[in-house]
């Protein structure tokens, strides 16, 4: 069971294609989830519970935005957070509640989350119109552009952007289906990070690049400041285009990251009945794959 309520304030335009200067968005969402209990063969700590739960999440967030100077966007972001998924979000491969992964406590806590700086050059093509949304002033863009974002977000706001399963706040619910299930994306334990974006758009096409702070220790709030030794970077293709009268996109995203890691097969090696990957840590390990999304 999911409940989302959203609300929006923006300043209205002055001119059809005038820019809004400002924005204020808000939202708050609650998730309840339960299942029976089920035959467990095997249990253990980090292990989907065999008996009966019910567990709830509520997340809100307070979305802001000023437009300071031409081609210039400044975004701010407070959020809160409580509860916590079933088996505190363990046990399956795929969580089924990707709101919990936001959670850091049961108690409510609230923080900020993003602050970033958006900037747009225009490189000439056709202006088209954008409509007021989180994270999007209203206003008239080039269709040919060089955009560079830089400081607290999420990298998901920026890479991987299916319309239909990005969002567990509106749309499906499982971690697998907000992203490639296999893309360990930089993120602290609420999903942000720190570092830079940069974006191309050339009409029907466009490219983006980022690198990105990794959490000192995985899905910990700490990051990784150690920037020449941590960091996940990120390459994605885009084309967009239409089959008939439907509006579509094929993306092709390519991604690396290096960090403080530890191997499977190095912790097997050490202690093959109780083997602690952790204990292998260290850096200089790489994880690199893709993923392609339509």
């Amino acid at each position: 069971m999911k409940l989302l309520i959203a609300c929006c304030i923006a300043m209205p335009l002055l001119a059809q294609d005038a820019p809004a200067t400002w924005q204020l968005h808000g939202q708050a969402t609650t998730v309840t989830q339960q299942h029976g209990p089920f035959t467990s063969p095997y249990a253990g700590a980090n292990s989907l519970e065999a008996v009966q739960q019910r567990e709830s999440t509520f997340t809100t967030t307070l979305m802001t935005a000023v437009r300071p100077w031409r081609g210039g966007e400044l975004y701010l972001d407070g959020e809160g957070a409580a509860g916590r998924g079933c088996s505190g979000a363990l046990g399956l491969a795929g969580a089924p509640n990707g709101e919990a992964y936001r959670v850091g406590n049961p108690a409510f806590h609230a923080a900020i989350v993003r602050l970033f700086l958006k900037q747009t050059w225009d490189l000439g093509g056709q202006p088209r119109q954008v409509e007021d949304d989180a994270h999007q002033l209203a206003g008239a863009t080039p269709s040919r552009r060089l955009v560079v974002e830089a400081g607290k977000f999420s990298v998901m706001d920026f890479f991987d952007n299916n319309a239909y399963a990005h969002d567990p706040r509106a749309q499906f619910l499982n971690w697998v289906l907000m992203g490639h299930g296999a893309w360990d994306y930089p993120a602290d334990t609420r999903g942000y990070t720190e570092g830079f974006a940069s974006e191309l758009y050339w009409d029907s096409w466009s490219a983006r690049a980022g690198r990105f702070a990794e959490p000192l220790i995985a899905n910990m709030m700490e990051m990784d400041h150690a920037y020449g030794r941590a960091h996940g970077d990120a390459l994605e293709l885009e084309h967009d285009h239409s089959l008939g009268t439907l509006p579509g996109a094929v993306r092709v995203l390519f991604y690396r990251n290096t960090t403080r890691m530890g191997d499977y097969r190095e912790a097997l090696a050490l202690s093959p009945v109780n083997p602690d990957v952790t204990a292998t840590r260290q850096y200089g390990r790489v994880k690199r794959g893709y993923g392609i999304n339509a």
